[in-house]
């Protein structure tokens, strides 16, 4: 391994660890000012950090929204990176048939993930509550 893919390897793992142990910052409610001068316990209120999904299927359609969101950012990433290579091959057919190799997955893999939504979608349309 040499000295930029240990660096690069150390700064991803760095920046894991940051983003795991990064605090969390909550919102509470303010105490109310009458009863802190009464001196009771401030009452606090939480909001629902779902918003107003009450629903199982509602839930499960915002994970799956989520899911198509970043495979879509994963997916526009390896096509970007597979036309990077396609491009500064320089005449290597490795490297010119490894770019496309890369693009065609990465559209079949959109493809797959698109009618596998069409079909979940279809599915709870006929079997979920109307």
């Amino acid at each position: 391994m040499n000295i930029y893919k240990k660096i690069i390897f150390s700064l991803a793992v760095w920046a894991f660890l940051f983003l795991l142990f990064c605090p969390i910052i909550t919102r509470a409610a303010a105490p109310d000012p009458a009863a802190v001068a009464a001196n009771t316990p401030p009452t606090v209120t939480l909001e629902n950090p779902l918003g107003e999904t009450t629903t199982v299927p509602v839930l499960i359609g915002k994970v799956i929204a989520g899911a198509m969101g970043i495979l879509g950012a994963v997916a526009m990433f390896v096509m970007v990176l597979g036309g990077f290579s396609w491009l500064t091959s320089g005449g290597n057919e490795e490297k010119v048939k490894k770019g496309t190799q890369a693009m065609l997955w990465a559209a079949i893999g959109i493809v797959f993930a698109l009618s596998s939504y069409v079909l979940v979608r279809t599915w709870l349309g006929v079997v979920g509550p109307n």
